[in-house]
């Protein structure tokens, strides 16, 4: 597979809805194969360059859209230390994520207290993802200053989120690692960030995830929009 670099999403409707998706025999989604095992290596790269603990967690692959919805965080226990998980609402939790896509923008910014630190804008299908990286994110501070836009990048981090002067919750990831990608790369990350969504769907769809959806989404929720969104991801290779 190849791609081009893109600089923001699709304006024309994809493809069947997520009720049509190609499922098996139990009603399960059915998944595509990545063609190389570049991802892997990539990503398990990208999670060993600044730490050799090997009781981090494996990062989970989410799409863009998914990234951006996300609406709060849990502390897994009251030691200072304790990681901090993001509820996702196709359903789960992740630690730390892995996405990739296109750098579209890299800016150089000062804080008010006068440290320097990077808003990066990713499109990882299939929206843009805000990445923020300062002081405390040197790694990836240093390879923001050697990149240029446009780029196919992977971004091993956590997501963050924050509440506007509106009230309304915004996410972004703050990243651990920043690496430059090739566009099979990319690609292959797209067919398991989907493959991963549809595997937490189908969990919370029949009832095996244990993450506090509900309290934080609504009773109402429902995961088939990322289901959806990972489809036109796939058709969008």
């Amino acid at each position: 597979m190849s791609a081009e670099l893109q600089d923001g999403p699709e304006t024309d409707p994809r493809g069947a809805s997520a009720a049509e998706q190609p499922r098996d025999e139990t009603g399960n989604f059915i998944k595509m194969s990545a063609t190389n095992e570049s991802t892997d290596s990539t990503s398990t790269e990208s999670q060993n360059n600044d730490d050799n603990n090997q009781s981090r967690q494996v990062a989970t692959r989410v799409l863009g859209n998914e990234v951006n919805a996300v609406e709060d965080t849990l502390k897994m226990g009251e030691d200072q230390r304790a990681p901090v998980n993001a509820i996702l609402p196709s359903g789960g939790m992740a630690g730390r994520v892995l996405i990739m896509g296109t750098l579209t923008e890299a800016e150089l910014n000062t804080s008010a207290k006068g440290n320097d630190y990077y808003e990066a804008q990713v499109f990882a299908p299939d929206e843009t993802v805000y990445v923020y990286a300062g002081q405390y994110q040197q790694d990836a501070f240093e390879a923001l200053e050697n990149l240029s836009a446009p780029a196919f990048v992977a971004i091993v981090g956590k997501i963050s989120t924050y509440e506007t002067d509106e009230g309304e919750t915004r996410a972004n990831i703050r990243p651990e690692s920043i690496t430059q990608v090739d566009a099979d790369t990319r690609d292959n990350w797209v067919v398991e960030a989907a493959n991963a969504t549809f595997d937490r769907v189908e969990a919370y769809q029949n009832g095996e995830e244990d993450a506090p959806i509900t309290p934080v989404y609504g009773s109402d929720h429902s995961a088939e929009p990322f289901a959806q969104a990972a489809i036109d991801a796939l058709e969008g290779l």
